[in-house]
């Protein structure tokens, strides 16, 4: 049920995260390791951050298996960035294979990708579309509930910005769809671990509702990235403490990227936050 990847930190060129590593991302296109399936072959994107160029990121989508995009691999290759958000898709209920339902999902200068589900999306969709502003409305182009969350953090967060009002908007759609299970009495949970930047700070999730067991989730800090021989690695290591912290590179990853000692598992129901100087910190989302 998709795997995602994102990076934060002193430029590295996106084939670090996207072919290099033995458990890179296109390679959990094929063969999750802690996914639901082994099988993300539903399309794929890429997201990355050039401010010299433009405070919009540049986006790349396609409903090509990521495995089998020779384009994808040859631009990861001379692509550089110091923000990278990357996923591969495994559709989910009735929602076609098309580049519309690809992530990363863009809207001006912020990206979101999604990797879950909202409980019974067909019965809750058209009373959120209902809810939009018109801009959030008219950006809404495929069918997928990311997507429509996305619309919708964008509702909550209006002509705000920063890292605080983003990790309000954040919880804001969570509480939404909490409260809207409960309305309308559907038992199914919500898997809800979001990604979302506006290019300087990030917000990310990992929840599901009730006691169900949320998709995996993990992050690793360092001064920086680098992959050799297969092995993806920082160039400091050593374990994340309970505590905020502060690294000049951080990925946010479905899965570790390699078996080194240098992944923490993020605990469930954790908002994660990287703030403009390069502070992370975790804590509860509050519901």
């Amino acid at each position: 049920m998709c795997r995602f990847v994102l990076y934060r930190g002193e430029p590295i060129t996106i084939d670090t995260l996207t072919t290099r590593p033995k458990n890179s991302i296109i390679h959990q296109s094929f063969q999750s390791q802690l996914g639901e399936q082994p099988l993300n072959g539903d399309g794929f994107g890429l997201a990355w951050y050039v401010p010299d160029l433009s405070d919009s990121p540049a986006l790349f989508r396609s409903t090509q298996p990521a495995w089998n995009d020779r384009n994808l691999q040859q631009l990861a290759e001379v692509s550089k960035s110091h923000l990278i958000l990357a996923h591969v898709r495994a559709a989910t209920g009735d929602t076609d294979v098309s580049q519309a339902n690809c992530h990363p999902f863009v809207g001006g200068r912020f990206v979101f990708m999604h990797n879950g589900s909202v409980a019974n999306y067909h019965q809750v969709r058209r009373g959120w579309m209902q809810t939009l502003r018109d801009e959030s409305y008219d950006q809404v182009r495929g069918q997928t509930d990311s997507e429509l969350m996305f619309a919708l953090f964008l509702g909550e967060l209006g002509d705000s910005n920063g890292i605080g009002p983003m990790s309000e908007a954040v919880q804001n759609v969570i509480r939404r769809a909490e409260r809207t299970r409960t309305e309308q009495k559907i038992e199914e949970p919500n898997f809800l671990n979001l990604a979302v930047t506006n290019g300087r700070e990030v917000v990310a999730t990992r929840f599901a509702s009730d006691n169900a067991t949320p998709r995996s989730l993990f992050f690793a800090q360092g001064e920086g990235c680098e992959c050799e021989d297969g092995e993806f690695l920082t160039k400091t290591t050593g374990t994340h403490q309970q505590e905020p912290s502060r690294a000049a590179s951080t990925v946010i990853a479905s899965e570790p990227l390699s078996d080194q000692p240098l992944w923490t598992e993020v605990a469930p129901g954790q908002l994660l936050t990287i703030s403009s100087d390069d502070r992370l910190t975790n804590e509860p989302i509050r519901i």
